[in-house]
Order: C-alpha cells, then structure tokens, then sequence
C-alpha cells in the first residue's frame, strides 16, 4: 500500500512540475520579450517578499528592453503584457475600446470615484455609466 502512495506522490508532483513550467513559458511561445518568474510567484517575487517596490518593479519591467513596444511578465500565475508604444496604447484604448472591455483594475475599493474609472468597469458597464 506503502509502495502506491509513493508512486503516486511522485506521479501528481512530476504532472504539477510539468504543469507549472508549461505554463511559464507563454511568452516565449508567443515570441515576446519577458521578465524572467519563479514557479507560483511569477515575476513579482521581489515585490511579493518586500524587496522593492511596485513602482519600482514596474520601472524595471518598462526598461527590460527601450526598444520593444511591449513585453510580458508574471504576475503571479497570469501572464501580463506591459505596453510601451503610446501608438500601440492609442490603439487599444481608443480604436479598439470594445474588445478589451475587461481589463485588470488598478485597486479594488469601494470608492465611489475610484468605482467608476474605465480601467476598472466590467462588461457593458463602462458603455451605460
């Protein structure tokens, strides 16, 4: 009995392993300039364990290459595009609005203003408010 707990542990982890790096390579697939991550915390392992901080992070990410329009990383298990081109920006923001209209929030309050910002409205909700 002792034998097929064992073989199975081994078995779940070496599938988990496997899942976990198939699933960080999303940018390299895709061709895309990326900050490197660790399995679970992503890229955003520094600022997860209080090392720097966000905006530092983000500067970090923004300078990974001056010449790329975009480039990717973790955060946590999500794949994130950070875009760089404000032509690339205007695009998305303004000609192509309604094929992005879930994007991921800045903050997450209840605050009546902060509620109503087009980053963080859902579905149809940023057309009607």
């Amino acid at each position: 009995m002792e034998y097929w707990t064992i073989l199975l542990s081994v078995v779940i982890g070496a599938l988990g392993i496997h899942y976990l790096f198939q699933h960080f390579n999303f940018f390299e697939r895709h061709g895309i300039i990326y900050m490197p991550a660790v399995p679970i915390l992503g890229s955003m392992m520094p600022l997860l364990l209080r090392q720097v901080l966000f905006q530092d992070l983000l500067r970090k990410i923004y300078n990974l290459n001056k010449n790329a329009k975009y480039m990717g990383f973790y955060a946590t298990m999500q794949p994130v595009i950070f875009i760089r081109d404000p032509e690339l920006i205007k695009e998305i923001l303004i000609k192509n609005f309604d094929s992005f209209p879930n994007r991921r929030g800045f903050i997450e309050i209840n605050d009546p203003l902060s509620v109503k910002n087009l980053f963080s409205l859902r579905d149809q909700k940023w057309r009607v408010d």
